[in-house]
């Protein structure tokens, strides 16, 4: 099978909630990036296109966020999924100490009550069963409302579970970078799912690879403004999965023409043709990845450049760069 994944047992949610009347026109770009990944899905990834479901706009509301959700959660009850990809493109905030997810209909004023809390949103995954389950969270940071927090939502317990891992736009400190018709993250990941960062007879997209390529693509496409983070439990059995799978090699067409241009928000062309430098640091941070063995609970990792084998639930707490969703987090 050329799938790395059962295609009848994969499903997707893209979210993009383009420019609320509150926003800055270039939160549009949101909605660009979601219709954009689920088609990527579709054609690269070879998710089955009922199976990919794509709210933009009006059409991600708080309701039918949940709603979604609570149907992927419902169908993978009885059946479990390979796969689950949910991608978020827009805003979160945080009042009263309490992180919200907002949605196209969201209002500033009442947020309490027109956001999706976080503590529902992380229920909400953990209520799906899974093999796999992949969150990519490009968050745009608004009108200049910043207010970084420590951890993408109020609790982390979804990424206790078994592959389960949250590749988010940028640092906790850092806004994510404004682009069009495109933002760079969602450039760089359309990229990585068609495996621009093959070389020699590669094959497959792998979580680690990919995670890489966006990290070390999106840092010299924003001038160094925006580190894409990796957030991932280092003991709980995650492994180096596969997201998809080109047997000849790097497929065609690109995944962007000649034609295309990113631009800034000001309209300025983004030299897209620069160099990629390795990150060694980021690299080995979570070398340990591909090493995983989920047979006999453990995992073998690297510390210093020595090899170490621990106890995955003696260490089930350990958090490896917990990073933040928050390019677009502020307070009401």
């Amino acid at each position: 099978m050329n799938s790395p994944f059962d295609p009848g047992k994969a499903y997707a949610l893209s979210i993009g909630i383009g420019n609320r009347e509150v926003d800055s026109p270039a939160m549009a770009t949101s909605a660009n990036d979601a219709r954009r990944i689920g088609k990527e899905l579709v054609g690269r990834a070879k998710f089955m296109p009922e199976k990919v479901q794509t709210l933009i706009n009006a059409d991600a509301s708080v309701s039918n966020v949940l709603k979604e959700l609570d149907k992927i959660a419902d169908i993978t009850e009885s059946a479990p999924a390979d796969m689950v990809i949910i991608y978020f493109s827009g805003h979160g905030c945080v009042k009263n100490d309490i992180y919200y997810i907002v949605c196209r209909d969201t209002v500033n004023s009442d947020v309490e009550h027109t956001a999706i809390k976080g503590s529902v949103f992380v229920e909400k995954l953990k209520a799906i069963r899974t093999d796999k389950m992949l969150i990519f969270l490009d968050c745009c940071h608004s009108g200049g409302m910043y207010d970084p927090i420590d951890i993408p939502f109020d609790e982390a317990d979804v990424l206790k579970m078994k592959n389960r891992v949250i590749i988010s736009a940028s640092k906790p400190d850092k806004v994510s970078y404004l682009s069009k018709p495109l933002s760079i993250f969602t450039y760089a990941l359309v990229e990585g799912l068609a495996g621009k960062f093959f070389s020699g007879n590669d094959t497959d997209v792998t979580l680690f690879d990919l995670a890489m390529y966006l990290r070390e693509r999106v840092v010299p496409l924003s001038e160094n403004k925006q580190q894409p983070q990796l957030n991932i439990l280092r003991d709980s059995f995650t492994s180096d999965f596969v997201i998809a799978r080109y047997p000849n090699g790097q497929p065609r067409p690109a995944a962007f023409d000649e034609d295309f241009s990113l631009l800034t928000n000001e309209g300025k062309d983004i030299n897209t043709n620069i160099e990629t430098v390795k990150d060694e640091e980021f690299r080995k941070e979570f070398s340990w990845m591909v090493n995983v063995s989920g047979n006999n609970n453990t995992v073998v990792g690297v510390n210093n450049g020595t090899i170490t084998t621990e106890n995955t639930v003696q260490n089930a707490e350990k958090i490896v760069n917990m990073g933040d969703v928050s390019g677009s987090t502020f307070n009401f």
